[in-house]
């Protein structure tokens, strides 16, 4: 009996252990086929990819459902420092946003009165001033309803100021700025920053550059001559109460600088290139002999230099572009520099009829008998010398020079170009009558009531 227990007790027993051992062996076969089952999943995506990169052909469906698993790249590690310095420069970005917006709501809020025109003017007085000035043929203009006009070269464009404005003509012949004003006498002189316009029969002036007009003003009397700098400064002479006349000098930004007064007969005003110095040339006839005047100024401080001519009368005063003042009376040409007369040349009883003031030549037309049919021509340098000397028998208009080797003599009917450096020349014929003549470099353009017209262009 106690037999037959325990054989069945040792049966049960070895099947309870063979179940365990089953179990066992069941679960390591399971990881097995799991761990297979991972690498041949494994080995299919590392075969699509190699496949796809090899020869560029692959199964569509597996191409689309394959992952790429880059089992030789490492992730890169996790740089705080720069996330935080990118953190920063995100907030940096809206916080200049936020104040740019504050501002500008400020400025329409607070500021509103002060967005006019002429303070957007100020803001772009100096657009275009150091654009290149390009050099060409220049086109026929033709205009309609110019009284009263002034002509200038103002940055490689023709300026022709008149009653009905201020008009810039490009090369080509277009127009590139057009402005109105209602001046009753304009008045035009340019240099290399503005071009100002003035009425010699009222108070008013403008300043422009190419793109348009920067500043306007008004004097408390008539204005009597004008000049303006290649920089920008520019001066206006006007009537005034405490003496015959004043002088008043400005600087780029349309500030008054420096105001001198003079009770003699100011007959011209003269700023230097860089407006450092003003000119102002006046005729002394209280005494027997009449004498010329030459006040040099220093501008923006009350220094100044005084020089005197016996027996001479003033006509006109031009810096040239190394400082030097020529100084054109009705019987010599003097030269001014460093505060003291430098050279004087006769002109032996001739009369001036027109004369030119460009770069560092001075252009001279003298008249030898009352008609005017029998003409002596000069050429000046700075130093006084005598660049070109000759006589025409015909009336002469218009003698002026590039600056450079080239002058022009412009009558009535006709033209002549005449280089220095050989003394050659060319003559052209004019059919209308002549208002205005200019030279910007290898052109000649004359000036009627109804257009330009361009000379010598080599064409």
């Amino acid at each position: 009996m106690d037999k037959r227990q325990n054989k069945r007790q040792d049966k049960r027993q070895n099947q309870r252990d063979g179940d365990e051992e089953e179990l066992i062996s069941t679960g390591r076969e399971r990881k097995k086929q799991k761990a297979d089952r991972k690498r041949r999943a494994a080995d299919k995506r590392a075969e699509g990819r190699a496949g796809g990169s090899g020869d560029g052909r692959s199964d569509g469906r597996s191409s689309k459902n394959a992952v790429r698993v880059d089992f030789g790249e490492a992730e890169q590690p996790y740089n705080r420092y720069y996330a935080a310095v990118a953190g920063r420069y995100r907030f940096a970005r809206y916080a200049c946003i936020i104040l740019l917006v504050a501002f500008l709501l400020s400025m329409l809020i607070f500021y509103r009165d002060s967005i006019t025109y002429s303070n957007l003017m100020y803001l772009i007085r100096d657009l275009d001033s150091d654009t290149p000035v390009t050099v060409g043929v220049y086109a026929d203009i033709t205009y309609d309803g110019m009284y009263s006009p002034s002509f200038g070269m103002f940055r490689g464009r023709v300026a022709v100021a008149s009653k009905n404005g201020l008009t810039l003509y490009s090369a080509s012949g277009s127009t590139e700025l057009e402005d109105s004003s209602s001046f009753s006498k304009p008045r035009l002189d340019t240099g290399d920053k503005y071009a100002l316009v003035y009425d010699t029969d009222g108070t008013g002036y403008c300043l422009y550059t190419t793109v348009t007009r920067v500043f306007s003003g008004k004097t408390d009397e008539k204005i009597e001559d004008g000049c303006v700098s290649r920089d920008g400064h520019y001066a206006l002479m006007t009537r005034s109460e405490d003496a015959k006349l004043a002088v008043t000098v400005y600087d780029s930004d349309f500030r008054s600088l420096t105001k001198y007064y003079k009770d003699k007969y100011v007959l011209d005003i003269a700023l230097e290139a860089e407006g450092r110095e003003i000119a102002i040339v006046s005729a002394d006839a209280s005494a027997s002999v009449i004498s010329c005047e030459v006040m040099l100024g220093k501008v923006g401080t009350e220094e100044s230099t005084l020089i005197t001519l016996d027996g001479l009368m003033p006509v006109s005063a031009s810096y040239a572009d190394d400082g030097t003042l020529l100084l054109l009376c009705d019987g010599a040409l003097v030269g001014i520099s460093d505060g003291k007369t430098a050279w004087q040349k006769e002109l032996s009883g001739a009369s001036p009829v027109c004369f030119d003031m460009s770069g560092n030549r001075f252009a001279l037309c003298c008249a030898k008998n009352a008609v005017g049919s029998e003409n002596e021509v000069f050429v000046f340098d700075t130093a006084g010398n005598i660049l070109y000397n000759n006589t025409l028998m015909r009336k002469i208009s218009y003698f002026i020079t590039d600056g450079e080797d080239t002058v022009y003599a412009v009558g009535d009917g006709s033209a002549e170009k005449i280089t220095l450096s050989d003394s050659k020349s060319e003559t052209a014929q004019i059919g209308q009558r002549v208002i205005g003549a200019l030279c910007p470099p290898g052109n000649l353009i004359i000036c009627t009531s109804e257009g330009t017209t361009s000379y010598f262009t080599g064409e």
